[in-house]
């Protein structure tokens, strides 16, 4: 298994956005834990997609973060778009 990187495009990562978890949309500020994607939804040119949209990014890829809650334990490693393991 492969582990993607999530983004964020300018839309839903422009301003104060990105300081936002991507999954609950609570404010994270600095204590941010990084999204990830599965093999399934980062595979091929699903990874140019904005992982809350579905928008395809471009050359601007803004880091999705997860907050504290979201990102605790072994939640970490579940997809931010699907919710599956991604090791």
């Amino acid at each position: 298994m492969t582990r993607y990187e999530a983004f964020l495009c300018n839309d839903c990562g422009w301003g104060s956005k990105k300081d936002n978890c991507v999954k609950c949309g609570k404010w994270i500020g600095s204590s941010g834990v990084p999204a990830i994607l599965c093999d399934d939804c980062g595979w091929g040119s699903k990874k140019d997609d904005c992982v809350k949209c579905g928008k395809w990014m471009g050359s601007t890829k803004i880091p999705a973060m997860l907050c504290n809650d979201c990102g605790w334990g072994s939640k970490k490693d579940n997809c931010a778009k699907c919710g599956r393991w991604a090791p």
